[in-house]
Protein backbone atom coordinates (compact mmCIF):
# COMPACT_ATOMS: atom_id res chain seq x y z
CA UNK A 1 0.00 0.00 0.00
CA UNK A 2 1.37 2.91 -0.87
CA UNK A 3 2.18 5.56 1.82
CA UNK A 4 0.49 8.80 1.86
CA UNK A 5 2.55 11.88 1.38
CA UNK A 6 1.82 14.72 3.88
CA UNK A 7 0.78 17.99 2.15
CA UNK A 8 3.39 20.64 2.13
CA UNK A 9 0.91 23.32 4.17
CA UNK A 10 -1.80 23.33 6.61
CA UNK A 11 -5.16 25.51 6.37
CA UNK A 12 -6.11 26.95 9.80
CA UNK A 13 -9.98 27.73 9.29
CA UNK A 14 -10.67 30.90 11.68
CA UNK A 15 -14.04 30.62 13.76
CA UNK A 16 -16.56 33.83 13.80
CA UNK A 17 -15.53 35.95 17.02
CA UNK A 18 -11.72 35.32 16.81
CA UNK A 19 -9.69 38.78 16.27
CA UNK A 20 -8.21 38.01 12.87
CA UNK A 21 -11.72 36.92 11.37
CA UNK A 22 -13.88 39.84 12.59
CA UNK A 23 -10.95 42.00 11.24
CA UNK A 24 -10.99 40.82 7.95
CA UNK A 25 -14.97 40.82 8.10
CA UNK A 26 -15.73 44.24 9.12
CA UNK A 27 -13.21 45.48 6.64
CA UNK A 28 -14.91 43.92 3.85
CA UNK A 29 -18.24 44.18 4.91
CA UNK A 30 -17.27 47.92 4.39
CA UNK A 31 -16.62 46.96 0.68
CA UNK A 32 -20.19 45.78 0.60
CA UNK A 33 -18.15 41.80 0.17
CA UNK A 34 -19.54 39.23 2.68
CA UNK A 35 -17.40 37.02 4.38
CA UNK A 36 -18.10 33.18 4.01
CA UNK A 37 -14.52 31.66 4.81
CA UNK A 38 -11.43 32.66 6.49
CA UNK A 39 -8.39 30.50 6.27
CA UNK A 40 -4.63 31.02 7.63
CA UNK A 41 -2.08 29.42 5.48
CA UNK A 42 0.75 27.92 7.35
CA UNK A 43 3.76 26.51 4.72
CA UNK A 44 7.17 25.99 5.93
CA UNK A 45 8.27 25.75 2.81
CA UNK A 46 6.61 29.45 1.50
CA UNK A 47 7.41 31.00 4.62
CA UNK A 48 11.49 29.90 4.69
CA UNK A 49 11.35 31.42 0.63
CA UNK A 50 9.83 34.73 1.89
CA UNK A 51 12.37 35.00 5.30
CA UNK A 52 15.45 33.55 3.53
CA UNK A 53 15.09 36.13 0.38
CA UNK A 54 14.07 39.18 2.92
CA UNK A 55 17.50 38.08 5.07
CA UNK A 56 19.40 38.04 2.20
CA UNK A 57 18.66 41.30 0.92
CA UNK A 58 20.76 43.64 3.20
CA UNK A 59 23.96 41.60 1.21
CA UNK A 60 22.66 42.86 -1.98
CA UNK A 61 21.35 46.18 -1.30
CA UNK A 62 23.06 47.12 2.33
CA UNK A 63 20.24 50.28 2.71
CA UNK A 64 17.55 48.26 1.84
CA UNK A 65 14.25 48.60 4.09
CA UNK A 66 11.46 45.81 3.14
CA UNK A 67 8.44 48.52 3.50
CA UNK A 68 6.46 45.67 3.81
CA UNK A 69 2.86 46.21 3.64
CA UNK A 70 -0.70 43.77 4.23
CA UNK A 71 -2.61 44.08 1.06
CA UNK A 72 -5.37 42.10 -1.36
CA UNK A 73 -5.05 40.36 -4.32
CA UNK A 74 -7.95 38.24 -6.02
CA UNK A 75 -7.83 35.58 -8.32
CA UNK A 76 -9.10 31.97 -9.63
CA UNK A 77 -6.69 30.14 -8.90
CA UNK A 78 -7.00 26.68 -7.40
CA UNK A 79 -6.68 27.52 -3.42
CA UNK A 80 -4.60 24.19 -3.56
CA UNK A 81 -1.89 25.85 -6.52
CA UNK A 82 -1.73 28.94 -4.23
CA UNK A 83 -0.74 26.90 -0.90
CA UNK A 84 1.65 24.92 -2.56
CA UNK A 85 3.21 27.36 -4.73
CA UNK A 86 2.48 30.93 -3.59
CA UNK A 87 1.57 33.52 -6.29
CA UNK A 88 3.07 31.74 -9.19
CA UNK A 89 3.47 33.50 -12.85
CA UNK A 90 0.58 32.07 -13.70
CA UNK A 91 -1.29 34.62 -11.24
CA UNK A 92 0.88 37.73 -12.68
CA UNK A 93 -1.37 39.64 -15.09
CA UNK A 94 -0.27 42.38 -17.61
CA UNK A 95 -2.11 45.88 -16.52
CA UNK A 96 -1.15 49.37 -16.08
CA UNK A 97 2.21 48.47 -14.96
CA UNK A 98 3.01 46.01 -17.53
CA UNK A 99 3.71 41.95 -16.15
CA UNK A 100 3.43 41.90 -12.30
CA UNK A 101 1.44 41.01 -9.33
CA UNK A 102 -1.19 43.89 -8.71
CA UNK A 103 -2.29 44.38 -5.40
CA UNK A 104 -4.68 46.88 -3.83
CA UNK A 105 -5.28 48.01 -0.57
CA UNK A 106 -9.22 48.26 -1.32
CA UNK A 107 -10.41 44.84 -0.67
CA UNK A 108 -13.12 45.74 -3.45
CA UNK A 109 -10.79 47.15 -5.83
CA UNK A 110 -8.96 44.08 -6.58
CA UNK A 111 -12.07 42.34 -8.03
CA UNK A 112 -12.05 44.63 -10.87
CA UNK A 113 -8.31 43.65 -11.73
CA UNK A 114 -9.01 39.28 -11.71
CA UNK A 115 -10.96 37.20 -13.49
CA UNK A 116 -13.90 37.13 -11.41
CA UNK A 117 -16.52 38.06 -13.66
CA UNK A 118 -15.52 35.00 -15.57
CA UNK A 119 -15.41 33.04 -12.25
CA UNK A 120 -17.14 34.59 -9.54
CA UNK A 121 -17.73 30.73 -7.75
CA UNK A 122 -13.86 30.26 -8.17
CA UNK A 123 -12.68 33.26 -6.63
CA UNK A 124 -10.88 33.69 -3.58
CA UNK A 125 -9.75 37.29 -1.93
CA UNK A 126 -6.07 36.62 -0.88
CA UNK A 127 -4.34 38.95 2.53
CA UNK A 128 -1.01 39.04 1.92
CA UNK A 129 2.22 40.59 3.39
CA UNK A 130 3.99 42.27 0.40
CA UNK A 131 7.75 43.80 0.44
CA UNK A 132 7.83 46.86 -1.19
CA UNK A 133 11.06 47.79 -0.43
CA UNK A 134 12.28 50.98 -2.20
CA UNK A 135 8.57 51.58 -4.42
CA UNK A 136 8.64 54.09 -7.18
CA UNK A 137 5.77 56.28 -6.85
CA UNK A 138 4.09 57.07 -9.55
CA UNK A 139 1.82 60.99 -10.56
CA UNK A 140 -1.68 59.75 -10.29
CA UNK A 141 -3.04 59.29 -13.88
CA UNK A 142 0.21 58.19 -15.09
CA UNK A 143 1.21 54.43 -16.00
CA UNK A 144 3.89 52.53 -17.79
CA UNK A 145 2.15 49.11 -19.61
CA UNK A 146 5.51 47.92 -20.72
CA UNK A 147 6.90 47.13 -17.52
CA UNK A 148 8.09 43.50 -16.98
CA UNK A 149 10.12 44.21 -14.03
CA UNK A 150 10.90 47.33 -11.16
CA UNK A 151 12.34 50.30 -13.06
CA UNK A 152 15.62 51.41 -13.34
CA UNK A 153 16.02 54.69 -10.89
CA UNK A 154 16.22 57.83 -12.52
CA UNK A 155 19.57 58.38 -11.09
CA UNK A 156 22.01 55.91 -12.24
CA UNK A 157 24.17 56.78 -9.72
CA UNK A 158 22.17 55.45 -6.94
CA UNK A 159 22.97 52.27 -5.52
CA UNK A 160 21.02 49.80 -6.23
CA UNK A 161 19.85 50.21 -10.23
CA UNK A 162 16.74 49.44 -9.75
CA UNK A 163 13.86 50.31 -7.71
CA UNK A 164 11.94 47.07 -5.65
CA UNK A 165 7.85 47.75 -6.92
CA UNK A 166 5.69 50.53 -8.06
CA UNK A 167 2.88 52.62 -6.67
CA UNK A 168 0.35 54.23 -8.67
CA UNK A 169 -3.56 55.44 -8.23
CA UNK A 170 -6.28 56.26 -10.37
CA UNK A 171 -8.89 58.43 -9.39
CA UNK A 172 -7.70 57.97 -5.60
CA UNK A 173 -7.72 53.93 -5.72
CA UNK A 174 -3.79 52.60 -5.13
CA UNK A 175 -2.41 49.78 -7.09
CA UNK A 176 0.95 48.41 -6.09
CA UNK A 177 2.78 45.84 -7.90
CA UNK A 178 5.87 44.06 -7.69
CA UNK A 179 7.46 41.67 -10.09
CA UNK A 180 9.03 38.74 -8.21
CA UNK A 181 7.27 36.23 -6.11
CA UNK A 182 9.25 35.96 -3.30
CA UNK A 183 7.99 39.07 -2.46
CA UNK A 184 4.50 38.18 -1.42
CA UNK A 185 3.28 35.95 1.04
CA UNK A 186 -0.20 34.60 1.09
CA UNK A 187 -0.86 34.88 5.18
CA UNK A 188 -4.80 34.05 4.78
CA UNK A 189 -7.43 32.80 1.87
CA UNK A 190 -10.72 34.66 1.76
CA UNK A 191 -13.95 33.10 0.47
CA UNK A 192 -16.58 35.80 -0.26
CA UNK A 193 -19.67 36.33 -1.96
CA UNK A 194 -20.85 39.79 -3.09
CA UNK A 195 -24.28 41.68 -3.84
CA UNK A 196 -26.11 40.99 -7.23
CA UNK A 197 -25.75 44.55 -8.63
CA UNK A 198 -22.42 44.59 -8.04
CA UNK A 199 -21.41 41.35 -9.54
CA UNK A 200 -23.05 42.43 -12.40
CA UNK A 201 -21.93 45.81 -12.55
CA UNK A 202 -18.29 43.91 -12.49
CA UNK A 203 -19.72 41.69 -15.63
CA UNK A 204 -19.91 44.60 -17.54
CA UNK A 205 -16.79 46.62 -16.78
CA UNK A 206 -14.01 46.67 -19.31
CA UNK A 207 -10.41 44.36 -19.00
CA UNK A 208 -8.09 45.38 -16.55
CA UNK A 209 -5.77 46.88 -18.79
CA UNK A 210 -8.35 49.53 -20.12
CA UNK A 211 -7.26 52.31 -17.83
CA UNK A 212 -3.89 51.73 -19.45
CA UNK A 213 -5.16 52.09 -22.97
CA UNK A 214 -7.20 55.34 -21.51
CA UNK A 215 -3.88 56.36 -20.81
CA UNK A 216 -2.30 56.44 -24.04
CA UNK A 217 -5.04 58.06 -25.30
CA UNK A 218 -4.79 60.69 -23.11
CA UNK A 219 -1.06 61.12 -23.92
CA UNK A 220 -2.13 61.07 -27.61
CA UNK A 221 -4.24 63.99 -27.12
CA UNK A 222 -1.20 65.62 -25.02
CA UNK A 223 0.61 64.89 -28.06
CA UNK A 224 -1.87 66.46 -30.23
CA UNK A 225 -1.94 69.76 -28.07
CA UNK A 226 1.84 70.14 -27.88
CA UNK A 227 1.34 70.47 -31.73
CA UNK A 228 -0.98 73.31 -31.70
CA UNK A 229 1.77 74.68 -29.29
CA UNK A 230 4.89 74.09 -31.64
CA UNK A 231 2.07 76.03 -34.13
CA UNK A 232 1.66 78.61 -32.12
CA UNK A 233 4.78 79.17 -30.73
CA UNK A 234 6.27 79.20 -34.75
CA UNK A 235 3.72 82.26 -35.44
CA UNK A 236 4.67 84.10 -32.15
CA UNK A 237 8.21 83.64 -33.67
CA UNK A 238 7.38 85.07 -37.04
CA UNK A 239 5.74 88.12 -35.24
CA UNK A 240 8.46 88.41 -32.80
CA UNK A 241 11.22 88.90 -36.18
CA UNK A 242 9.00 90.64 -38.27
CA UNK A 243 7.54 93.35 -36.32
CA UNK A 244 10.61 95.61 -35.66
CA UNK A 245 11.08 95.09 -39.59
CA UNK A 246 7.34 96.52 -40.13
CA UNK A 247 7.55 99.26 -37.71
CA UNK A 248 11.02 100.45 -38.96
CA UNK A 249 9.93 100.64 -42.37
CA UNK A 250 6.32 102.22 -41.50
CA UNK A 251 8.20 105.07 -38.59
CA UNK A 252 10.73 105.88 -41.28
CA UNK A 253 8.08 106.94 -43.72
CA UNK A 254 7.45 109.68 -41.04
CA UNK A 255 10.72 110.80 -40.61
CA UNK A 256 11.58 108.26 -37.50
CA UNK A 257 14.52 107.49 -38.79
CA UNK A 258 18.66 108.91 -37.97
CA UNK A 259 18.12 110.65 -41.47
CA UNK A 260 14.83 111.95 -40.56
CA UNK A 261 16.43 113.59 -37.05
CA UNK A 262 15.38 117.68 -38.29
CA UNK A 263 12.09 116.97 -39.54
CA UNK A 264 11.13 114.78 -36.56
CA UNK A 265 12.44 117.84 -33.93
CA UNK A 266 10.59 119.79 -35.87
CA UNK A 267 7.44 117.62 -35.68
CA UNK A 268 8.03 117.53 -32.06
CA UNK A 269 8.29 121.36 -31.48
CA UNK A 270 5.30 122.30 -33.30
CA UNK A 271 3.07 119.98 -31.20
CA UNK A 272 4.56 121.28 -28.17
CA UNK A 273 3.97 125.06 -29.29
CA UNK A 274 0.23 124.28 -29.93
CA UNK A 275 0.28 122.87 -26.33
CA UNK A 276 0.51 119.25 -26.75
CA UNK A 277 3.31 118.98 -24.49
CA UNK A 278 3.18 115.31 -23.84
CA UNK A 279 2.70 114.52 -27.81
CA UNK A 280 5.27 116.81 -28.10
CA UNK A 281 7.80 114.53 -25.66
CA UNK A 282 6.51 111.29 -27.34
CA UNK A 283 7.33 112.18 -30.31
CA UNK A 284 10.83 113.28 -29.72
CA UNK A 285 11.46 110.65 -28.27
CA UNK A 286 10.27 108.06 -30.51
CA UNK A 287 12.89 110.54 -32.60
CA UNK A 288 15.86 110.35 -30.32
CA UNK A 289 15.47 106.37 -29.96
CA UNK A 290 15.03 106.01 -33.64
CA UNK A 291 18.17 108.14 -34.22
CA UNK A 292 20.06 106.39 -31.35
CA UNK A 293 18.67 102.30 -33.39
CA UNK A 294 16.57 101.86 -30.23
CA UNK A 295 13.75 101.99 -31.98
CA UNK A 296 14.01 97.66 -32.57
CA UNK A 297 13.94 97.48 -29.20
CA UNK A 298 10.61 98.71 -28.86
CA UNK A 299 9.27 97.48 -31.38
CA UNK A 300 10.89 93.79 -30.78
CA UNK A 301 8.72 94.48 -27.35
CA UNK A 302 5.91 94.60 -29.28
CA UNK A 303 6.36 91.24 -31.11
CA UNK A 304 6.76 89.48 -27.88
CA UNK A 305 3.39 90.85 -26.70
CA UNK A 306 2.38 89.27 -30.62
CA UNK A 307 3.92 85.96 -29.04
CA UNK A 308 2.39 85.85 -25.44
CA UNK A 309 -0.51 86.34 -27.04
CA UNK A 310 -0.27 83.39 -29.57
CA UNK A 311 1.19 81.46 -26.81
CA UNK A 312 -1.57 81.92 -24.51
CA UNK A 313 -4.55 81.43 -27.14
CA UNK A 314 -2.81 78.05 -28.05
CA UNK A 315 -2.04 76.76 -23.97
CA UNK A 316 -5.85 77.32 -23.29
CA UNK A 317 -6.64 75.25 -26.25
CA UNK A 318 -3.61 72.02 -24.65
CA UNK A 319 -5.03 72.90 -21.45
CA UNK A 320 -8.81 72.20 -23.10
CA UNK A 321 -7.28 69.39 -24.60
CA UNK A 322 -5.67 67.53 -21.36
CA UNK A 323 -8.52 68.13 -19.32
CA UNK A 324 -10.83 66.76 -21.62
CA UNK A 325 -9.26 63.59 -22.00
CA UNK A 326 -8.45 63.80 -18.21
CA UNK A 327 -12.27 63.74 -17.57
CA UNK A 328 -12.54 61.06 -20.15
CA UNK A 329 -10.49 58.38 -18.11
CA UNK A 330 -12.01 59.20 -14.31
CA UNK A 331 -15.15 59.10 -15.53
CA UNK A 332 -13.95 55.54 -16.86
CA UNK A 333 -12.11 54.70 -13.50
CA UNK A 334 -15.32 56.19 -11.59
CA UNK A 335 -17.61 53.92 -13.10
CA UNK A 336 -15.49 51.09 -12.54
CA UNK A 337 -15.00 51.93 -8.68
CA UNK A 338 -18.60 54.01 -7.52
CA UNK A 339 -19.90 51.57 -5.10
CA UNK A 340 -22.92 52.08 -2.99
CA UNK A 341 -23.95 50.29 -0.31
CA UNK A 342 -26.93 47.51 -1.05
CA UNK A 343 -29.19 45.82 1.46
CA UNK A 344 -30.11 43.55 -0.32
CA UNK A 345 -29.81 39.24 -0.60
CA UNK A 346 -26.64 38.50 -1.47
CA UNK A 347 -25.71 35.72 -4.10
Amino acid sequence: MAKLIPRPYVLIQLRSGETEYENYSQELLKNNIKVTKIERLESKRLSYRFNSKLEEMPNHKPDFKPNIRCLYHCTCIEKSSICEEGLGKTMSRTGDFGNGFYFSDSPINCLYYSDFANHPERATILACLVVLGDCKIYEPECFDPSLTKAPEKETLSRVPRYYDSVMGSTSGVNQYVVYENWQVKVEYIITFAVYKEIKESIQIMPKADMSSQACQKRKASESKAWKYVAVGLGFGAVGFLATPLIAVAALGTVGFTSGGVAAGSIAAAIQSTIGNVAAGSAFAMAQSAAATGAVSVGTQLAGGTVLGTASAAVMKLFKKETDSAAVSQKKLIRRKLTVQPFHKKID
